[in-house]
């Protein structure tokens, strides 16, 4: 039977502990000699948000001593979790709000994460009319705890702009469109999301571009992603679609990210520019894109 994407990586978390129990080294000893931290060893070992790189796990397995055998297996399962795939059906079995909690333990390690998004407003920067609309306009879920996954979204938002918080830098890239889309047009909603973006916009931690929809382009924008780049130095990237999620951590992949990521800084309108067009966005003084047939 394959092993989910979670299985894989607590396996290759739960092998990587054994040989290092096994060679007699903890988990502070083994930090020292791979020039890492006791909490990333624990961290890997756990599987809790870090995926570790090819090159960690060999520099791992040559301080313990991991025979060729040994080697052969931890390196193939390593390979396979660097490219997670998981359903969202999967992903939705268990509850809303702990969804979101997971994502609030993620910031607590984060250094910075960037967001591109461009069909919908991230959900760190929703009010929370706009992030039950979004929720409950998904029909991903039959869950009930609709209310508690929106008062825990509100919250990972205020703790990612408050100044008085050790957290990750947001640096967030919005198409027009994304600004602009509300489930059934509630024009109430919209107007007071702008506002809020407007606001948010002023944060000491958060960065956020707009791609209008007049922007010359030389990359269309295909998918949203979060970069999350880790105070230990890990990254990945995470990628949603309507019925999957992938989560990726291989150099080939991150380097395709990064120059995607380029290309959206560069079609978008500066943090200071993006600034006074959400502002003159929320009063209104934004005229709406013109559509064919106008």
């Amino acid at each position: 039977m394959e092993l989910s994407p979670i299985q894989r990586r607590r396996a290759l978390g739960a092998e990587l502990r054994r040989l290092r129990s096994a060679a007699g080294v903890s988990g502070t000893q083994l930090g020292e000699r791979l020039g890492t931290s006791q909490a990333r060893i624990s961290r890997v070992e756990t599987s809790v948000t870090v995926k570790p790189s090819i090159d960690l796990v060999n520099r791992w397995l040559d301080a313990v001593k991991a025979d060729e055998d040994e080697r052969t297996k931890v390196l193939s399962l390593a390979e396979s979790v660097l490219t997670e795939v998981h359903s969202w059906q999967a992903v939705h079995r268990g509850s809303l709000e702990e969804r979101q909690r997971q994502l609030l333990a993620l910031d607590e390690v984060a250094s910075e994460i960037r967001h591109f998004q461009p069909f919908l407003v991230p959900g760190p920067l929703q009010t929370a009319e706009y992030a039950h609309a979004v929720i409950e306009a998904s029909h991903l879920t039959a869950n009930t705890d609709v209310e508690a996954a929106v008062a825990a979204r509100l919250e990972r938002g205020e703790r990612l702009r408050s100044p008085e918080i050790d957290g990750p830098n947001y640096h967030v890239v919005v198409t027009e469109t994304a600004v602009r889309w509300v489930p059934m047009a509630q024009h109430d909603v919209r107007q007071r999301q702008w506002e809020h973006l407007a606001e948010f916009a002023q944060s000491p931690r958060v960065t956020i571009q707009v791609i209008t929809d007049d922007a010359p382009m030389s990359m269309p924008p295909l998918s949203g992603f979060v970069w999350v780049k880790f105070r230990d130095q890990d990254q990945h990237v995470r990628v949603e679609t309507p019925s999957l999620g992938v989560t990726v951590a291989g150099a080939d992949d991150l380097k395709i990210y990064a120059t995607v990521w380029g290309q959206m800084v560069l079609a978008a309108l500066s943090p200071d520019e993006s600034q006074t067009w959400l502002s003159l966005l929320a009063q209104d003084q934004v005229a709406p894109p013109q559509r064919e047939g106008d």
